[in-house]
């Protein structure tokens, strides 16, 4: 492996090597080695983390072989028949050196078989899958062209996800031998209701009071208003008439004493129905709310507020 490695520089006059300036040849070099030394430590890891570092600088046939059988050494099959097939298309003249067309002989007789141990997956689609369906293996996008047909993939585990709108998610697990094909035919369920019974969240209920409980909060507003308003004409009236009404009241008072008892009638009565009527129309709101309306309401002598959705 090591003088397959260092093949590259060893006929300094190769239209390759001219490329690349000393230091450039130097560095290439010792990735070269270090890669070739963690191969032959079976550290293909890191050996094929050097040859890669190598062939960015110096890219030629008896390091990208090398890149390759590393590829595939790590379980990244695809890669590794991408890049044989990569090495076999670099040109090369009669005055190649030996290491490259050896290189070269090595990627033709390897390339087939590394591609006999490629796993194949085809995935379908139902035929009435909606417009926008996608599908993913280990979360990379299936392209639209390779549903349907078998697509190399690497052997071992991988996980299947298809999503369309208005369909349930689809999720598959899998492990796939060398060599072998699977067929998976993606299931695309209607999207999950939910049951009748669910609880329904707060936001989802009706929050609309009843009109009666409306009607009753809003006439006692109302009637206490007006009772409020009576009661204070009722207590002006009271004060003229304390004043000239002492022992009894002459004829000259008799309008302001028929309108204090006009006004203290219409005020006991306005504030006995807006309590009445506040007060019931409050209950039927708090009853509403507890059966699932939210609201509030508050009544006070003179006034009334709701607050709720309407």
């Amino acid at each position: 492996m090591l003088a397959c490695a260092l093949g590259f520089w060893t006929v300094p006059g190769v239209a390759l090597a001219q490329a690349a300036d000393a230091g450039t040849r130097v560095a290439a070099r010792e990735l070269a080695v270090a890669g070739a030394e963690a191969y032959d430590k079976q550290d293909y890891a890191a050996a094929l983390d050097r040859f890669q570092r190598a062939e960015q600088l110096y890219k030629v046939p008896s390091i990208t072989v090398m890149v390759a059988r590393c590829l595939a050494r790590n379980g990244r099959l695809v890669e590794a028949v991408d890049k044989y097939e990569e090495t076999l298309r670099m040109p090369l003249d009669s005055a190649a050196p030996e290491a490259f067309q050896r290189a070269v002989r090595d990627a033709a007789s390897e390339v087939e078989t590394t591609r006999a141990r490629v796993a194949r997956l085809e995935l379908h689609l139902p035929a009435d899958a909606p417009p926008g369906t996608q599908v993913f293996v280990d979360d990379r996008p299936v392209p639209p062209a390779l549903i349907g047909v078998p697509t190399p993939v690497d052997p071992g585990t991988h996980r299947v996800r298809a999503r369309a709108p208005g369909k349930a998610p689809y999720a598959l697990g899998l492990s796939l031998n060398e060599g072998g094909l699977q067929v998976v035919r993606v299931e695309l369920a209607a999207a999950p209701r939910p049951p009748s019974d669910a609880p329904v969240s707060p936001a989802s209920r009706d929050l609309r009071p009843s009109a009666l409980s409306i009607g009753l909060l809003a006439g006692g507003g109302v009637a206490l208003v007006v009772g409020t308003v009576t009661g204070i004409a009722a207590l002006n009236h009271q004060s003229a008439l304390e004043d000239g009404c002492t022992p009894g009241c002459p004829s000259s008072l008799r309008n302001d004493l028929d309108g204090f008892r006009r006004n203290r009638t219409f005020a006991y009565v306005g504030l006995g129905v807006g309590v009445v009527a506040a007060g019931t129309g409050a209950f039927l709101l708090w009853h509403e709310s507890s059966s699932g309306r939210q609201v509030g309401a508050a009544a006070y002598p003179g006034g009334a507020f709701v607050t709720g959705r309407f």
